[in-house]
């Protein structure tokens, strides 16, 4: 591949975005594009360049931790089968110690010989005391842990115990142990790993308390009961939903409706096995509820942000947790509830979905026109009053357009502004 003097790769610290220009004359990725329909090729580019990139980090990384980090398991392994050897169970240092002072040592042998019943002190006190020139030997049996010398080699044995906490060997081994993980800590082995492993999900649990704080504000003019779910197994036997909504029964004919929401702080296709269609229709059927709302972090929503209505029971927004105004969630709890208040005030009530996607449409168009003031904000300072005063009424339309919706579907509610 071969670039030419054109190419450049920038990045605007204001709008956090990236551009790049890149001029390639590799024949093998010619072909590739040549064989996309044109309108299909944009995308995919985009999409070559995002996975590239990422890949292309990650294998670093992983592979240089994997590396060092087997080298080091390697290292451990033959350290803890050389104190093993040596201090283990039937190693050396016991066989040693059982060779001087067990039942059949040396020492045993010696004590035998000099002590024992047919040992000559034994006989000499015999000789001198008659039936109670035992004692001396049971008072040094190395045998009974009773005995000063049995009580010494009970001790023995425990302090040279690798599996016994406290032992010697025990805390040489709990030592080596600690070592290793400095060591590795050292090189940002462990750290790298446990990284890895923790940052999707701390990232995913603050996202998703910041996006319950949010469906609180928005349920309360309302009444509604919102409950983290999370964590707890639902009718499916599954965690699948973390919010579900209890919408205030006097809003919806006093019948019980629930929205559920699922929250995602990671990109989930619209299609295919794992999609975020199939995701809501489990949540549903887990919480039993009646219409689903999937809250995307907006960064992963380019394609459809910052909200996309599937009919009949589903909706898709998207959230900035670094945005100060969130009305795209307000808009789709609004809508949900909207929907779930008219079915239960007409049972069986066709809902017209060219009709909701039209109003989306048109909240859409003034969601961009939110977008492109807020951009200038960061630049004309001087007109700050007038942007911001035309911003609260763009907000108020859409406000008004999502009333309009539920009138139209029929829903008669009150609420508690």
């Amino acid at each position: 591949m071969q670039y030419t003097a054109t190419d450049q790769l920038s990045i605007d610290p204001i709008t956090r975005e990236l551009h790049v220009q890149l001029t390639v004359d590799d024949p093998d990725l010619i072909s590739i594009y040549e064989d996309l329909e044109e309108v299909d090729r944009t995308e995919f580019a985009e999409k070559a360049f995002k996975i590239g990139s990422i890949a292309l980090r990650d294998a670093e990384t992983v592979g240089k931790t994997d590396y060092v980090d087997k080298a080091f398991e390697r290292l451990q392994t033959r350290m803890e089968d050389s104190l093993d050897r040596l201090f283990g169970e039937d190693g050396k240092l016991e066989n040693a110690v059982e060779e001087a002072v067990g039942e059949d040592g040396h020492m045993a042998k010696v004590l035998e010989d000099v002590f024992g019943e047919e040992g000559k002190l034994h006989r000499e006190l015999e000789a001198e005391f008659g039936e109670d020139g035992g004692r001396l030997f049971r008072l040094l049996n190395p045998s009974d842990e009773r005995t000063p010398l049995g009580l010494f080699r009970k001790k023995l044995e425990e302090r040279f115990d690798p599996d016994k906490k406290g032992s010697f060997l025990y805390e040489l081994k709990d030592q080596l142990r600690t070592g290793f993980e400095e060591i590795q800590r050292g090189l940002g082995i462990l750290e790298a790993v446990e990284e890895e492993a923790e940052k999707g999900t701390q990232k995913g649990l603050k996202f998703e308390g910041f996006v319950g704080e949010l469906l609180e504000e928005a349920a309360d003019p309302f009444g509604d009961e919102i409950v983290p779910t999370g964590t707890d197994e639902g009718a499916a036997g599954c965690k699948v939903g973390d919010f579900a909504c209890h919408l205030n029964p006097e809003n919806v004919g006093g019948v019980t409706r629930t929205l559920v929401v699922e929250v995602k702080d990671k990109y989930v296709p619209l299609k295919g096995k794992n999609s975020l269609h199939k995701e809501l229709d489990q949540a549903l059927e887990n919480r039993v509820a009646d219409f689903a709302i999937a809250v995307v972090k907006s960064e992963h929503t380019a394609s459809w942000g910052p909200l996309h209505y599937v009919a009949p029971n589903h909706i898709y927004v998207g959230v900035d947790s670094e945005a100060s105004d969130h009305l795209a969630l307000d808009v789709a709890y609004r809508l949900g509830r909207t929907l779930c208040s008219a079915r239960a005030a007409k049972e069986g009530v066709h809902i017209d979905a060219e009709t909701v996607a039209d109003y989306l449409d048109r909240i859409q168009r003034r969601f961009e026109i939110v977008r492109t003031m807020k951009r200038n904000l960061t630049s004309a300072t001087n007109k700050i009053g007038d942007v911001k005063g035309l911003l609260d009424s763009l907000r108020d339309e859409v406000i008004e357009l999502v009333d309009e919706l539920r009138e139209h579907v029929g829903c008669e509610e009150e609420e508690e502004e």
